[in-house]
């Protein structure tokens, strides 16, 4: 501006006007998560995203029984043990702001499961078994059971399966309930089974005839 006058115009007072765009809404997050429950306390993942005209970022989650996330820096450090759905939410800082949210929904699925459930009762070679008993869970969708030389009855049924033992074994025989389906991998569950021998008996070679009265030589059996 300058201002008109005697001996005018004067100098010039100038102002300078500095305008600031508004910042823009996050781009798509991201960051390689676990997909799988974790069994510690210490795994992190680092989400990113780009703002324009942005001075900084606010991350957030939506469960906080996720873990934590560094409110700055995107960093989440995921809670021991935790399976379900979680979202990483951010917001951008700067004018007219914050922005606008950008959310990113994980997901982390839980582990499978396995319990051999109760003790089984002794049975003697050739005989059942009562049912198994056992369970599958978590990320699980079925369990087969394995094991001994004899043979099962519904094996893929983890609760009703039975096992009836081999002639010819015996002994303490070990039982596996195993996992199946899920994307988290298998576990296994095991128990064992006492499985006896059955009596034997043997009459020995066979005998010369006696007369009456007469002593047989010694039987030879055994049992």
């Amino acid at each position: 501006v300058t201002a008109n006058g005697c001996n005018g115009p004067s100098a010039q007072t100038t102002r300078t006007i500095t305008i600031t765009p508004t910042v823009g809404t996050p781009t798509a997050i991201t960051g390689t998560p676990p997909t799988c429950q974790l069994t510690n306390g210490t795994t992190t993942t680092t989400f990113a995203t780009t703002a324009t005209n942005n001075t900084g970022f606010n991350w957030s989650l939506s469960n906080p029984a996720a873990g934590t996330i560094n409110a700055t820096t995107g960093v989440v450090t995921w809670a021991n043990g935790f399976s379900g759905s979680v979202d990483i939410r951010v917001t951008a800082n700067g004018c007219n702001g914050p922005s606008a949210q950008t959310t990113r929904t994980i997901t982390v699925n839980p582990n499978p499961t396995a319990t051999a459930g109760p003790a089984l009762a002794a049975i003697c070679q050739g005989q059942t078994s009562v049912a198994m008993g056992g369970s599958v869970g978590g990320g699980a969708t079925g369990g087969t059971w394995s094991g001994g030389a004899g043979t099962w009855t519904n094996a893929n049924d983890p609760a009703t399966a039975t096992y009836t033992a081999s002639a010819s074994e015996f002994g303490t025989i070990t039982l596996t309930l195993t996992t199946s389906g899920g994307s988290c991998g298998t576990t296994t569950a095991t128990k064992t089974i006492t499985v006896n021998q059955n009596p034997t008996a043997t009459a020995g070679p066979a005998l010369a005839a006696i007369c009456q009265g007469q002593t047989s030589v010694a039987m030879g059996g055994s049992v």
